[in-house]
């Protein structure tokens, strides 16, 4: 017992849940989390790595395809997810870092020749035709510099398109190709299958987005008359100058505040605008394109990005995507299609949006995706079919524009499927208020009183 590893200090619930288990679900553990040969070690000593190995405090073993592969099952997602759960609660209890696990140390080497020492490289994994893929910058931008992954390492780690990767890579014809992954996502890689976006259940919206702040009684009477949920689909159907950027502005900010994740997918915008975007919202990813730019660009990177939403709510988290526009992102995907039939191309791009629009949902058993998305110039024929796929849609008005309502949301014929679901909705107070909303001769007025009215109330 003289060799035996201690348990470390602040992970003693950590050890007592894996000590429950047995040795046979101790190794499948072993093996997710990175322990290339876990038959060869006792239980505690495979609890103490496993332990070390989740919290970050280990590197996993190097991975290597030579040789038989290791018998025995897979770890399920669910068991993997709970231990780097229990284990990341009982890191964040400890008052101070006992172990130091950052900076990594690596060699680097700029000569670009294969001597086995790498360059390392982070981005977000973007699949290509041929079962390889390329990290690609948090805005979903491509550049020249790109690591290189093969299809055999995204097998080995069990990659998905959309997840953030590190790894180590090494030049090879220019090109720099990874070696080894070192994180996934922040963390040790895991050698298991994940839960998975598509084959998890839709279920109907129960939380609410909370627009409401103290001077604005636009975004206070939506939350009142028209709720809008984590794991809907928001259709914006506004002309300009009606508001539509600073609601989608305020739709990132309301998510930030309640630690949902933001991601922007911003096409053919103004540059003054993206660079403004950017710099509101600097730890969110802004997949943008300029006017000027290539209109299949967007194509890619708006797949990406919504890649990327799908690997924040499989892992539990509420993704929000705010889409400038649904218009823009089919002119993307018409733009990109290698099809040569024009009305072939067009028909294909419709329903790569509409698969893009219906991907936003909340997930039983894991997160949320929410797409907010303005409508753009589409014409009055794929308005109304986007407008009957979506479970909530919001009119703007120019004439409320002009008065001085701002954003101009006709909250009079906006509606949002459900509004029950949330708590705190109140249905014949919201249609009574609809109904004196209507009738109101200065809108802007009737809802500065509206809030005043329902802050007195509390």
């Amino acid at each position: 017992m003289e060799n035996e590893q201690k348990i470390p200090a602040g992970y003693e619930e950590a050890y007592n849940f894996l000590n429950a288990k047995s040795i046979h679900e101790m190794r499948q553990l072993a093996r997710a989390f990175g322990v290339s040969k876990p038959s060869l070690d006792k239980k505690h000593d495979l609890i103490v790595r496993v332990i070390g190995l989740a919290s970050g405090a280990l590197k996993p073993d190097p991975k290597s395809n030579k040789g038989a592969k290791v018998k025995g099952e897979d770890a399920s997602a669910e068991s993997v997810e709970k231990v780097r759960e229990v284990v990341l609660q009982c890191k964040s209890r400890i008052p101070y870092e006992r172990v130091d696990i950052k900076p990594k140390q690596y060699e680097f080497n700029d000569s670009g020749v294969g001597t086995g020492v790498g360059k390392m490289y982070a981005g977000l994994l973007e699949f290509d035709e041929r079962g390889g893929g390329r990290l690609r910058g948090t805005g979903c931008e491509a550049s020249g510099n790109d690591a290189y992954l093969s299809e055999s390492i995204i097998r080995r780690y069990y990659l998905r398109e959309g997840d953030r990767v590190t790894c180590l890579a090494e030049e090879r014809d220019g090109i720099p190709q990874a070696m080894q992954v070192t994180e996934v996502e922040g963390y040790a890689p895991i050698y298991a299958e994940r839960k998975k976006f598509g084959e998890l259940p839709a279920a109907y919206p129960n939380e609410q987005i909370v627009f409401a702040k103290e001077d604005s009684p636009v975004y206070f009477a939506l939350d009142a008359l028209c709720p809008i949920g984590y794991g809907q689909r928001v259709l914006a159907v506004a002309p300009r100058e009606t508001g539509i950027t600073s609601f989608l502005n305020a739709a990132a900010d309301a998510a930030r505040r309640s630690g949902a994740k933001p991601l922007f997918v911003l096409l053919g915008q103004r540059p003054e605008e993206i660079s403004e975007t950017r710099k509101n919202f600097p730890d969110c990813c802004v997949a943008a394109t300029g006017f000027d730019e290539p209109a299949m660009r967007g194509a890619y990177m708006a797949k990406l990005a919504l890649r990327r939403a799908e690997r924040f709510a499989e892992r539990g988290e509420r993704a929000v995507l705010l889409l400038d526009s649904l218009a823009a992102l089919l002119r993307a995907y018409e733009e990109a299609s290698a099809v040569a039939d024009g009305k072939e191309r067009r028909e294909r791009a419709l329903l790569f949006v509409k698969q893009f629009f219906a991907a936003a949902r909340r997930l039983e058993g894991a997160g949320s995706l929410t797409i907010i998305a303005a409508a753009g110039a589409l014409d009055a024929l794929q308005t109304g079919e986007f407008s009957a796929a979506a479970n909530a849609v919001l009119t703007f008005s120019e004439s409320l524009a002009a008065r001085g309502v701002y954003p101009a949301i006709d909250l009079v014929r906006s509606h949002s499927k459900r509004p029950q679901s949330f708590p705190g909705y109140d249905a014949a107070a919201a249609a009574s208020a609809r109904q004196a909303l209507a009738g109101a001769e200065d809108a802007g007025e009737f809802l500065s009183r509206f809030m005043r009215q329902k802050e007195s109330e509390r």
